[in-house]
């Protein structure tokens, strides 16, 4: 009988701390929970000033925390996107459409980005193409000149190689040779007068 009222007292000691502590648990957990919500409504707030970057930072918090939400994906993709870093905002697109798959707007804001980004390569190589034509055109003056000067020099001496030589074999290619040198002669010519004109205007 004393056993049973021990392991009573006991009892009901273990379940007041274990209400106790749910009680502190939920306390704290609904004031995290409060917080949370605040500082995403704070991020919307932001958002709405067009203030991107301090949005991204209220929503990279609740992130940081181990908040995992799809809307919470979606609000830190939409910020990156407006400050212009794409693969950021791709990122988050595809971390919500892990949670939601086939979410309407995660897949079309995705599919955006991706167009975007390879547009975005399509010109940066159509721009590093366009800069090797004018560094390879825009050589001074001179530069086609003293070309120029080479490849006539090279044309009369494969000419005259041309001229002397007895075998009909060396004959054609050196004939060949003069003419494809003196092609390039005329296009350093022509290139030598444009940058000259491009420097007078």
């Amino acid at each position: 009988m004393i056993k049973v009222k021990y392991s009573l007292t006991n009892l009901k000691k273990m379940l007041k701390r274990l209400f106790l502590l749910s009680l502190l648990l939920s306390i704290i957990s609904f004031n995290y929970g409060q917080d949370s919500y605040d500082l995403f409504n704070q991020g919307n707030s932001y958002y709405e000033q067009n203030k991107y970057d301090s949005a991204k930072n209220c929503y990279y918090q609740l992130y940081q925390a181990n908040i995992i939400s799809k809307e919470l994906f979606l609000n830190l993709g939409n910020s990156y996107f407006k400050l212009d870093s794409l693969p950021n905002a791709i990122l988050f697109y595809e971390k919500g459409l892990k949670i939601a798959p086939g979410d309407i707007d995660l897949t079309h804001n995705l599919q955006y980005c991706n167009t975007l980004l390879k547009d975005k390569n399509t010109i940066k190589k159509s721009i590093l193409i366009s800069e090797m034509i004018y560094s390879f055109l825009g050589k001074s003056p001179n530069y086609w000149a003293y070309s120029s000067m080479i490849l006539l020099f090279c044309s009369c001496l494969l000419f005259l190689f041309y001229r002397i030589s007895s075998d009909f074999k060396w004959k054609k290619i050196n004939f060949y040779s003069a003419i494809v040198v003196l092609v390039l002669f005329g296009f350093t010519v022509l290139l030598s007068a444009i940058s000259k004109s491009k420097i007078n205007e």
